[in-house]
């Protein structure tokens, strides 16, 4: 019996430890302002400039990567400062800063006084979604009294101090992994200007390669699937199905009269090249292979290629990926600044240098090596970051209580 009413009393006591209090109690917020255009170069000259963040364009995997720099600096993040985008498109991101910055009239930073930053930089990294939805205006954005009144879950300080080392452990091992994988990546560019070239050959081959178009080995962009039913099953991708750098991230399920008529078709064994800037010169680009179903349709912003059998789609599917396509592509573009798009001609009249199927093979076989390797990666990366939301989900609701 006292053993039960000591444990009832501790439960009480981790329980009442937790306070329900508004940022405003222990923050100081600090709002950006603009800087002149004449006052901001692209690159520092002679150790002029303090980095400037105008949004979280400047923000690329939770890390800050500055391009421009104020000559005339007005509004100065301190290094460990949080700071959150509070106007546009990107309402909610947030970033720690490593060093001093000068921000922009979209950024606020916000200085915890008591409470531990790492702690309160989990926190409203878990209230990005929050902060998005409830953006509002012609141009999106929050105002400084939804940040100071956004009301949160307190733990005493050492309990705070637990929780944001977690976050930092599993934020290092997430960095790490998106590191290797952008290694990853570059190895294989630099494997794939070698192999799709002829400058590194196997020896066993010695046949010279042709000269040949895509229109000659495969057909671009073809008509629509006949023979469908409104009720098939369909695989649908979008844009944001395809990662940077080639291959299908996620696959969605779906009735095929859930598919707008304007959606492009394709079928297992095509291969899918963004059309738009930046998606294009980002590889944006995949190979339809694996599918549940033989079928699908995809984002209009895809050109789709059905190679013939006279070649080997793994290998065309490179090809498209190669930064010599990339790099022609992009001097084709068309269209206003923000919206070029790659035309269905360039596709069509590129030209390339092929070998014989057997080599094609060979080389498609090296290179789906490489991808499968990152690939591999990507998925425990995935998962990491799976695991960590779930872990800080409990921990930052107080559903999951450390004992420390």
């Amino acid at each position: 019996m006292v053993s039960l009413l000591l444990w009832l009393l501790k439960v009480y006591y981790m329980v009442s430890c937790w306070k329900e209090t508004p940022l405003k109690e222990d923050i100081i917020l600090i709002s950006g302002r603009h800087i002149l255009a004449d006052d901001v170069c692209e690159e520092a000259t002679g150790g002029e400039g303090v980095p400037y963040l105008t949004g979280p364009a400047d923000f690329v995997d939770g890390q800050i990567r500055a391009t421009k720099f104020a000559l005339k600096p007005d509004v100065i993040s301190s290094p460990g400062d949080i700071l959150l985008t509070v106007k546009g498109s990107g309402t909610g991101t947030v970033v720690r800063a490593d060093k001093a910055y000068c921000i922009s009239r979209q950024i606020m930073a916000i200085r915890p006084k008591t409470w531990n930053a790492d702690f309160l930089h989990c926190v409203l990294k878990s209230l990005t979604l929050k902060y998005r939805n409830s953006a509002a205006g012609l141009i999106p954005g929050i105002s400084r009294i939804d940040i100071l009144n956004t009301r949160i879950l307190v733990p005493p300080i050492h309990v705070q101090e637990y929780i944001g080392n977690i976050d930092r452990l599993y934020e290092r091992n997430i960095r790490q992994l998106s590191n290797l994988i952008s290694a990853k990546l570059r190895l294989k560019r630099g494997l794939m200007q070698q192999l799709l070239t002829g400058k590194r050959r196997f020896g066993e081959f010695v046949r010279s390669w042709r000269e040949t178009t895509l229109a000659d080995i495969a057909e671009v962009n073809p008509g629509r699937l006949n023979g469908l039913g409104g009720d098939t099953t369909v695989t649908f991708l979008g844009m944001s199905d395809i990662a940077e750098g080639g291959g299908i991230i996620f696959r969605h399920k779906r009735r095929l009269e859930e598919v707008n008529k304007g959606y492009t078709p394709f079928l297992d064994g095509d291969i899918l090249v963004a059309k738009i800037t930046p998606c294009f010169e980002n590889l944006k680009g995949a190979l339809v292979d694996g599918l549940l179903h033989k079928c699908g349709f995809g984002s209009t912003e895809f050109h789709v290629l059905r190679v013939t059998d006279t070649c080997d789609p793994i290998f065309i599917y490179h090809v498209t990926m190669s930064d010599r396509f990339r790099q022609t592509g992009t001097g084709s573009m068309s269209g206003s600044a923000g919206q070029k798009r790659i035309p269905r001609d360039f596709v069509k009249g590129y030209r390339f240098q092929i070998p014989s199927l057997t080599e094609q093979r060979r080389i498609a076989a090296v290179l789906s090596a490489a991808d499968n390797e990152i690939n591999l990666l990507r998925r425990k990366l995935e998962l990491l970051k799976k695991q960590k939301r779930g872990l800080m989900q409990k921990l930052l609701t107080g559903k999951v209580r450390v004992k420390v």
